[in-house]
């Protein structure tokens, strides 16, 4: 067993288990969340090991090592030691070596009804033996016919009855929309799930980071106490802003770096804290700002706006000594920290978990918690407790202490209030998915309160009341959100007046209800009874847990949903694999691109704002946030938080173009020393909207210039489909074409069945009939029905989803209703053109049904009609069973392939009318024998057309919510 020095900056090479010291670990590479994780050796044990629970411990093979260190060296030394871990796996063996591994062989996976499609083939078999026996038994009967041939004529029916080009069109279907979603910025790792998003009909999201942005704002401190928010800097007490201050896993990369949690971040940042490399939290507060008016003489006077930054406050510093990191089923973390005063337990989490290790605290501190998260709020519980000498004589002695010693007899230091917005495009999304006939539902680790806010604010809760779930003496319960009042206990009565939006239900009733669940107040037992009985009916999930999370969507799936999951983090990704489709979204900025990728000049362009350096290069066309004057406290905190936010975005643009110029200038400067460095910016100027926009906006994107790459590290690789773009839009883009290849893939079965069934009658039937076609026919058809077949899955979605589903099954009734009722027509109109030629050629045709296969091609009547009679069949095969809106452009915007079904139907009426003796004899097609032949052939021609239309539409209204 090999052990290892684990460096930093670095990729991990394989799976190791921590033995010594600690690591900031970015794992994006397999959970898809950016946010960097603190890992950490575990204490003695005798526990068996297990990657599942001990994950916090260990580090996997392709995520980035972003420090290492470990507890050692001489006094003074001040580099670190970077920390100690065994090695477990290798190559793919590894865990990111099974995902790969996956994605490698994924040729296994099939599409979405590939049981059904090998019933559909099965079908066309029996049709294509009946026809294959029917021509074997009448060329047995003539002597004089050659058994060789008629054996290659009876595999030739087979080989075209069974089409061998099914699987290709079918992945030309599926090919179309990828690339559709290339252009959307929607990366997909598994083609064939395209066709599933089109059968959606449940719609998970998580909330954080999905529904809300990721940027978390500081907003004050809730004593519950009934005083409110406390939002100025002043007015927080001194223990709150110690917890908020120390209790965080964000570390020090380097100068210009600070890795962890964005919520952790907006903390410290508006307390004034930073940290140094040695774990050190400094109180290093901005400078006041100077007075409108005052001259930069009178500012570098008294110094204000003059200084860099103000002193630091030595009061105020401390050092983590010990973290204990966040767990998911603990609701909490916790650290050791030394300052002035002495040595502290700081503390935060959920307030459901703190308050049991809390001394006490306010009778009303779950009532304002609650209230605080209904309005759309996240709230942290934080607490304290001052460490005795005897349990912290020494470092020793502390690091030996256990995290439950710890933990114990707190000291309640208030409820941190942060905001997180929604996403602009949040609203629009859901409403678009409702419209389209998805239920939609939260599945969230935050609180039911805060839950249950977004899920309003969304317009995925529509009625006045929503219940939450609880447990009174062993049984369900379901209580007013509000009131806490027990309102049902009966299933069926709960059941019955839960709101269900639908096609023709788009409004409650009075009365009815939304149904919510608060996962960590039930015992697992009976949640999992909840999930069973409710899970159809249950719009919110809250404080749910990663196994909780999988469990929802996995029993849906049991329930015969197909079910859609939406989240961009660790605790989402065993539902992401869960689900039908997963997505996977990344919190990055979209990147525009320039109208007809123009290069843009960029310079120093003109401003004169006193924030901006007046050397900056800014982005043709870029505007800043503008940040409104201070407001008083008479305004309230509304007023107070717009400020802050529109405050914090202006520093982030500044800061985002800074970086931007930075990398200009590296870029500009290799270009100098090598040209052959410059290769990548040669397709794409360095001045070009595209690469600006792609340093802004993505940092992390190596290289520069052209289009964003979807790389390894960006996405989570447990979701088939990853959107790159922040838009949420992109999951309705998703499902839009994932219906537009649905629709066109059974559009495909229905034209291959019957173009196969229609095969198959000519070459078993009318070939005994001595029917043949001629190289100049065949061209004509082949080739434009070549053109209907390329051009059918090219046609666009619509850009609303629409509240009719698309049919989901092959051995639909729809599907197999339509198919043969328009079969049997095309069968009566081939009937029929053969018993009208006899009528009027009986010699003729009696003399074909001697000819052979081997015999030269002869123009005849019933060759001529029955190749009309064919032609336009197929034809109408492609005009009838094109499924435009509501799910995709009509047919006549389909312009390549419209036309093309023009010129057919022209070419067959302009050769049955016989306008042009010359043309018709061009292609072999002999005169008609009077114009009442003429006449009926051709209204035999309508009646084909027409019919099929007729059936279509009919089957449609009739099987389908048409």
């Amino acid at each position: 067993m090999d052990i290892m020095v684990v460096p930093s900056n670095e990729a991990c090479p394989v799976d190791a288990l921590l033995i010594k010291g600690t690591a900031v670990v970015n794992e994006a590479s397999l959970t898809g969340e950016s946010t960097p994780q603190l890992k950490e050796a575990p204490d003695s044990s005798d526990e068996a090991m297990s990657i599942k629970k001990h994950a916090r411990h260990m580090l996997f093979s392709g995520t980035q090592i972003l420090l290492s260190n470990r507890q050692g060296g001489s006094e003074g030394n001040k580099e670190r030691v970077g920390a100690l871990a065994v090695v477990l796996k290798t190559g793919f063996e590894t865990k990111q070596g099974k995902l790969l591994r996956t994605i490698l062989h994924s040729q296994g996976r099939v599409s979405e009804n590939s049981g059904e499609a090998f019933g559909f083939i099965g079908v066309l078999v029996v049709f294509a033996l009946a026809a294959s026996g029917y021509l074997l038994k009448v060329g047995l009967a003539d002597p004089t016919r050659s058994r060789w041939n008629l054996f290659l004529s009876c595999v030739q029916i087979v080989t075209s009855v069974v089409p061998p080009e099914l699987p290709m069109q079918l992945s030309l279907a599926v090919n179309t929309t990828l690339m559709s979603l290339v252009k959307l910025k929607v990366f997909c790792t598994e083609p064939f799930r395209i066709p599933y998003a089109g059968m959606i009909d449940t719609c998970c999201f998580d909330k954080t980071g999905t529904l809300t942005t990721d940027e978390m704002l500081f907003g004050g401190i809730d004593m519950a106490d009934g005083n409110g928010i406390l939002n100025t800097i002043k007015a927080i007490p001194k223990y709150s802003e110690l917890v908020l201050a120390s209790c965080h896993s964000l570390v020090r990369l380097d100068e210009d770096v600070l890795a962890g949690d964005e919520m952790e971040k907006a903390a410290t940042g508006a307390l004034g804290y930073r940290m140094d490399s040695d774990d050190n939290v400094v109180h290093d507060p901005p400078p006041p700002k100077a007075a409108e008016g005052d001259t930069d003489e009178k500012k570098n006077k008294n110094g204000a706006a003059a200084a860099p930054a103000s002193a630091a406050d030595p009061k105020k510093n401390c050092k983590i000594i010990v973290r204990y990191p966040f767990l998911a089923s603990l609701r909490r973390m916790s650290c050791i920290v030394s300052n002035n005063e002495g040595k502290f337990v700081v503390t935060k989490g959920s307030p459901e978990s703190l308050a049991a290790l809390c001394k006490e605290v306010p009778n009303n501190y779950l009532d304002i918690s609650e209230k605080t998260a209904s309005q759309g709020y996240r709230v942290i519980a934080l607490a304290y407790r001052r460490l005795e000498t005897t349990e912290a004589a020494n470092k020793e002695q502390i690091l030996a202490l256990k995290r439950e010693d710890v933990e114990k007899d707190l000291t309640f230091a208030g409820l941190a209030v942060y905001v997180c917005p929604l996403k602009k495009d949040a609203k629009e999304t859901i409403e678009n998915l409702e419209g389209g006939s998805h239920r939609c539902v939260i599945i969230t680790g935050d609180s039911v309160q805060t839950a249950i806010s977004v899920g309003k604010d969304v317009s995925m809760l529509l009625c006045k009341r929503q219940l939450i779930a609880d447990v009174r003496d062993g049984e369900i319960v379901w209580m007013d959100s509000v009131t806490s009042e027990v309102v049902g206990k009966d299933k069926n009565q709960v059941i019955q007046n839960t709101f269900a939006r639908s096609r023709k239900v788009k409004t409650p009733k009075d009365g009815q209800w939304d149904l919510c669940v608060n996962a960590e107040s039930i015992p697992p037992t009976v949640l999992k009874t909840i999930i069973e009985d409710y899970n159809e009916q249950v719009t919110i999930w809250a404080r749910c847990a990663p196994t909780q999370k999988e469990d929802i969507v996995t029993d849906l799936k049991k329930k015969k949903h197909v079910v859609m999951m939406a989240g961009d983090g660790t605790n989402d990704v065993g539902a992401l694999k869960q689900a039908h489709a997963g997505i996977a979204v990344l919190n990055s900025a979209s990147v525009a691109p320039t109208k007809d990728n123009k290069e843009v000049a960029v310079g120093p362009q003109p401003h004169n704002e006193p924030d901006v350096p007046a050397d900056l290069k800014i982005p043709p066309g870029f505007q800043f946030t503008v940040v409104p004057p201070q407001p008083t406290p008479e305004q309230g905190f509304k007023a107070q938080l717009a400020w802050k936010m529109a405050e914090a975005k202006r520093k982030t643009e500044i800061a985002q173009i800074t970086a931007w110029n930075k990398k200009l200038k590296e870029a500009e400067k290799k270009k100098e020393d090598t040209k052959s460095i410059a290769a990548p910016m040669s397709s794409n100027n360095v001045g070009s909207s595209d690469f600006l926009m792609d340093s802004l906006f993505n940092a992390d994107d190596e290289g520069l210039g052209g289009a964003p790459m979807i790389k390894l590290g960006d996405a989570s690789i447990a979701a088939p489909f990853t959107c790159r773009s922040k838009a949420l839009t992109s999951v309705c883009d998703i499902v839009r074409l994932g219906r537009t290849s649905l629709v066109t893939t059974h559009m495909m079965y229905k034209i291959i069945a019957l173009n196969c069934l229609v095969s198959a009658y000519s070459m078993s039937v009318l070939r005994c009939e001595g029917i043949k076609l001629g190289e100049k026919q065949m061209i004509l058809s082949g080739v434009i029905l070549s053109v209907c077949f390329m051009f059918m899955s090219r046609s666009k979605p619509l850009s609303n989803l629409c509240p009719q589903r698309p049919v989901t099954r092959i051995f639909h009734p729809y599907m197999i209703s339509t198919i043969l009722l328009q079969f049997a027509l095309h069968l009566y109109a081939m009937i029929q053109t053969v018993s009208m030629v006899y009528e009027v050629d009986r010699e003729g045709v009696d003399a074909m049904r001697g000819q052979t296969d081997d015999e030269k091609f002869k123009p005849t009547l019933l060759n001529s009609t029955m190749f009309l009679m064919t032609t336009l069949i197929s034809g109408v095969t492609f005009a009838v069973n094109y499924r435009g809106e509501p799910f995709m452009q009509n047919i006549t915007k389909n312009r390549p392939m419209f036309i093309a079904l023009i010129i057919l139907a022209l070419v067959i009426f302009a050769f049955a009318s016989e306008g042009d003796a010359e043309t018709n004899e061009l292609f072999e097609i002999v005169a008609f024998p009077s114009q009442e032949f003429r006449e009926r052939f051709v209204r035999l021609l309508f009646i084909d057309i027409i019919g099929c239309f007729v059936i279509e539409k009919a089957s449609l209204m009739l099987f389908t919510d048409y």
